[in-house]
């Protein structure tokens, strides 16, 4: 570029800062380039029409624009006196139509995909197809750093003005172009301070308001949904807001703040907006041609009881309040963290419409028969709304983050609330309904519609005794040495019966405490206790003796079960009957008693600390039998382990439906339970049929039994999340459910390289998630778990507080009662549900929420990774800890997550593993791994600078990123770096260090001890040529907007 060959130069505005961050680094070439297609009809002359376009460019300065970055302190947009319009003209009317269409697509994504040279000047260009005399395709390519929409619509009105004055030989009678010299005075001009202030003062508090996505491909596949809305709401909508006082762009954004707040159950939302910065003070603005938009944070705060009406007021006033401040770039309002990551524009202007009216009132008669229109920005989604006699709203997407199905609901979403606002603008925010009819009865009654069964009216001591009567010598247990049939384990709870009523009084439902590992003591116990007509209370001898002794006092048992090993943990009153003494004696009958219909009680973790007992009704236990027996096929003669701690509810889902069906079972003994290898031997030689396994252990056995068991076992798991299965051609069934909800309230199925879900509701209960105020949220948006149905408990003992807490009455069945799990999850459009973790899985990391589970979703979506942890430290970072096999890097690992999520979602540090620490009951310990982290820290010192070059260094870090004490070994982008303030970095390094550094040096070593090494060996060569090698799509999310 000559001296000679330039005109002006000009800073860029703070949005063409960020899309020149994106056509540098950016891997994806198409991003911020606009397109038009338009298929024009009549007489035209392409040579004409070519010529006016070179007219233009040579007319307005903005297409003649380069932006250089590499030789200027600052990047900058330079006028050149001349360019050559970049044309094309395409004959085409040889081919038939079908042959003409494929040509044009392919024409247009490869106008969309060449590449711009920003240096170059040529950022514009224009293509003209013949498809025959009376029509011709006209495709105009652009980069959007050089144009808004408004100026879009100028350039257009002017090339029709100068094609007209061209096709009759005249001189076009325009008037001079406008230069952009005022508007880059007034910019420069602007109290900065003053506006970063305002913008501090304006959000704080607030974090970004992220959009719920359920697909997580790698890269960017471009879709539309338009949403258009008829001419009579259109005309109602403007009725409503010139009555209001209103802007139709600020109610449709306070549309789109009441969806996000139900999308996300909150009521401060966040979100980007493109607004346009013409001010008025600013001469001829109007006329102006080039990027005068932006690229701005909107707060939306919904009070209590807030009328629509309302926030339209509030949000108007926002607005003239922010219009001063709005021309910052986003990158110096908000940081990296707080980045919103989609994009909300309502256009105030139709270029589709001003074109087609330019063509049509032209004297030659050209028609606009059909335009394609292609804007591609970073945002995985961006809502538009396009004024003209009819509204319309474009949501443009990633079909890798979005389904299509998805965005049809978000459209139908909008048109509802809208219709609502627009018959009654006063209703509270509260009472406005984002669902429509044919979505809520989906989600209350479609997604609900498994068989609903009547209950059983046997029960499960006569239905024990069915099964006794039709096998009475079928195997009931192995245990070990002890073999029980069925006639014998019946003789046998029957005489331990008769001893409890005898000598421990039980009657009249009492609680009974049973102190006994898996074993067919266990096993004859339950049924005992059931037939004496007590309830039964399970303890683990693997319990902490304290919470051992509460449960005892709390439940006031009224003895327990046990035996001479487990006798010293037992330290209350409380009587024993010892299992191990003689206690059976001869009965010829024994009659069972009717109970109150509570069956037993198990104790659950309390968030007060103390554990609290679960009052599980027998009508719960009979659904889950009846459900069980249906889906998993059980028969007479088949074998069944007894796995899961007697603490545990999964040990009656186990011990119950097998019993009642002729199963045999096989306790697993404690050496082999938590030894994958030792444990696949055991269901092997024992040819079991049937196992319940904790989600830990079933997926090692899913990676390890290398086809030693058989492909009909049916492997049954639940208690935690399950996330890294091969389930092969092995059974695996999924399953979740509360205690307080007999065991399993959903199931499904786990299938090769499908997505794990929890299923589906079983047979008589109803699943609803549900929103703070007890809404139904729509398909793909996270809610509440409430659960109903038969097998609801029936409270918490001698907690009636916490049980009306829980057990809330049912919003949609008078009479009815739903139990509040605390647990999150969200509906797919097959109804099936995926987990999310719990509410207190959500943490605070920078003011921010995450959800855990989120972050180790992504982690294990990464190819090289098997299972991944979060967990939060002691000191509010995240920490992260992975299985994996291949010899994957910390910093790979990092920056793979870095492109599925914001930064402050990235953890500090990964550490691999070579196992997970499990607890006794297989879940993952997570206070070891927390444990574990402490230790790491302690170990790990801050490494001083050790060279000039690290000094130097570390002192232009620490006054560009305004910290202290920055470590050598410290990462530039988890330490509050971004794009600008690495570029702010580069500048130091060139003015302080008279070194001319690639840019993306601080990325591929975003370390001081890293940059350093560069640096001195850069400096230790005599000559150098500074080779740009491949940006990965990770800095993409440094990226300025």
């Amino acid at each position: 570029m000559k001296k000679e060959d330039l005109q002006d130069i000009y800073p860029l505005t703070p949005l063409q800062e960020g899309m020149l961050f994106h056509a540098l680094f950016g891997d994806d070439q198409s991003t911020y380039v606009e397109q038009f297609s338009y298929l024009v009809t009549g007489s035209f002359a392409p040579d004409l029409f070519l010529k006016s376009w070179q007219d233009l460019v040579d007319r307005h300065d903005i297409l003649r624009t380069a932006f250089e970055y590499e030789k200027t302190k600052q990047p900058c947009q330079i006028v050149l006196k001349k360019v050559r319009a970049d044309t094309r003209f395409i004959d085409l009317s040889n081919l038939n139509r079908p042959e003409q269409d494929a040509t044009l697509d392919q024409l247009r994504q490869e106008n969309r995909e060449k590449p711009f040279t920003p240096h170059a000047g040529q950022l514009a260009r224009l293509c003209i197809v013949k498809l025959d005399t009376q029509r011709h395709e006209i495709i105009r390519t652009h980069h959007h750093i050089l144009l808004d929409g408004w100026s879009s619509a100028i350039l257009l009105q002017e090339l029709m003005e100068i094609y007209s004055a061209n096709v009759r030989g005249e001189r076009p009678d325009l008037t001079p172009p406008v230069s952009s010299k005022p508007y880059f005075n007034w910019l420069h001009h602007r109290d900065t301070q003053s506006s970063l202030d305002f913008w501090a003062k304006y959000l704080k508090g607030t974090s970004a308001t992220h959009l719920p996505f359920q697909r997580n491909k790698a890269g960017y596949c471009p879709a539309k949904h338009l949403l258009q809305l008829s001419e009579e709401t259109t005309g109602a909508l403007q009725t409503l807001t010139q009555k209001l006082r209103v802007t139709p762009a600020i109610l449709c954004r306070a549309i789109w703040g009441v969806m996000l707040a139900r999308y996300k159950g909150r009521n401060d939302i966040l979100f980007a907006s493109v607004v346009t910065v013409r001010p008025h003070d600013v001469p001829n603005i109007k006329d102006m041609v080039g990027l005068f938009i932006n690229t701005i944070p909107v707060r939306v705060q919904i009070a209590e009881d807030m009328r629509f009406c309302d926030l339209l007021s509030q949000l108007q006033d926002e607005a003239l309040c922010v219009d001063p401040h709005q021309y910052l770039a986003l990158n110096d309002i908000l940081n990296d963290t707080q980045k919103p990551d989609h994009l909300f524009a309502f256009e105030n202007f139709h270029i589709d419409e001003g074109f087609q009216e330019n063509m049509e009132k032209d004297a030659y008669g050209l028609t606009v028969e059909r335009l394609i229109r292609h804007e591609h920005t970073h945002y995985d989604f961006t809502l538009a709304f396009n004024p003209g006699t009819c509204l319309s709203a474009e949501f443009s997407y990633n079909t890798n983050r979005f389904s299509p199905a998805q965005m049809q609901r978000m459209a139908g979403h909008f048109e509802q609330v809208l219709h609502q606002i627009l018959a009654t603008p006063e209703k509270t925010i509260r009472d406005i309904d984002i669902l429509g009819p044919q979505e809520r009865e989906l989600i209350l009654k479609g997604f609900n519609h498994h068989p609903q069964t009547a209950p059983s009216r046997l029960s499960v001591i006569e239905r024990f005794k069915q099964q006794v009567e039709r096998a009475p010598n079928a195997p009931a247990i192995v245990d070990g040495p002890t073999r029980l049939t069925y006639r014998e384990l019946d003789q046998r709870s029957d005489a331990l019966a008769h001893h409890l009523q005898k000598n421990f009084a039980v009657t009249g439902n009492p609680h009974v405490g049973v102190l006994l590992e898996r074993s067919a003591s266990l096993v004859c116990s339950f049924l005992s206790i059931l037939k004496a007509g007590g309830v039964y209370v399970p303890l683990d001898p693997e319990t902490p003796q304290a919470r051992m002794d509460y449960i005892l006092k709390d439940s006031e048992a009224l003895c327990v079960l046990s035996n001479t090993q487990n006798l010293e943990k037992i330290t209350t009153a409380t009587p024993v009957c010892n299992l191990d003494q003689k206690w059976e004696g001869d009965i010829t009958h024994f009659t069972p008693v009717q109970t109150n219909g509570l069956a037993y009680m198990t104790y659950t973790s309390g968030s007060t600390g103390q554990p609290k007992g679960a009052m599980v009704e027998e009508a719960g236990l009979l659904n889950l039998v009846n459900w069980h027996e249906q889906a998993f096929q059980l028969a007479t003669g088949s074998r069944a382990t007894l796995y899961a701690s007697p603490a545990f509810d999964a040990s009656l889902w186990e011990m119950v439906p097998n019993l009642l069906n002729g199963l045999c079972l096989y306790p697993v003994p404690d050496p082999v339970r938590l030894d994958v290898e030792k444990l696949i031997t055991f269901l092997q030689e024992n040819d079991i049929s049937h196992t319940f396994l904790p989600p830990a252990i079933c997926e090692d056995v899913s990676k390890t039994h290398d086809g030693k068991l058989s492909p009909k076992i049916k492997i049954l798991t639940g208690g935690d999340v399950l996330k890294d299965i091969r389930a092969g051609d092995l059974e695996i069934y999924n399953n979740y459910g509360p205690t307080e909800c007999s065991v399993v309230a959903t199931s499904t199925r786990v299938h090769p390289d499908t997505q794990i879900t929890i299923g589906q509701p079983i047979d008589n209960v109803q699943v609803y998630l549900l929103d703070q105020d007890l809404r139904p949220v729509p398909i793909g948006i996270e809610g509440e778990i409430y659960l109903g149905g038969i097998g609801l408990a029936r409270g918490y003992w001698k907690q009636d507080d916490l049980t009306r807490e829980k057990f809330i009455p049912h919003p949609f069945q008078p009479g009815a009662r739903l139990y509040k799990t605390g647990d999150l999850a969200y509906w797919d459009e097959q109804g099936d549900l995926h987990f999310i973790g719990r509410n207190d899985d959500q943490v605070q990391v920078r003011g921010y929420r995450v959800e855990l589970g989120e972050i180790e979703n992504k982690l294990e979506n990464h190819p090289d990774i098997d299972r991944a942890i979060v967990i939060l430290d002691d000191h509010d970072q995240l920490v992260g800890f992975y299985l994996s096999a291949a010899k994957t890097s910390e910093t790979d690992l990092k920056s793979a997550l870095a492109r599925l999520v914001p930064s402050y979602m990235v953890p500090q540090r990964l550490t691999p593993l070579d196992k997970l620490p499990l607890s006794e009951r297989g879940k993952v310990d997570r206070k070891a791994l927390a444990q574990q982290n402490q230790a790491h820290i302690i170990t790990q010192a801050y490494r001083a600078p050790a060279t000039e070059t690290e000094c130097t260094l570390q002192e232009i870090w620490q006054d560009v990123l305004e910290s202290q004490q920055i470590g050598m070994d410290d990462n530039f982008f988890n330490i509050g770096g971004h794009s600008l303030s690495a570029t702010r970095i580069m500048s130091r390094i060139r003015n302080k260090m008279a070194l001319e550094l690639p840019f993306h040096s601080l990325f591929d070593n975003p370390t001081i001890a890293r940059l350093a090494h560069v640096i001195d060996d850069l400096q230790q060569q005599e000559t150098s040529a500074p080779i740009r090698p491949t940006i990965t799509r990770s800095k993409r999310r440094h990226a300025a907007q």
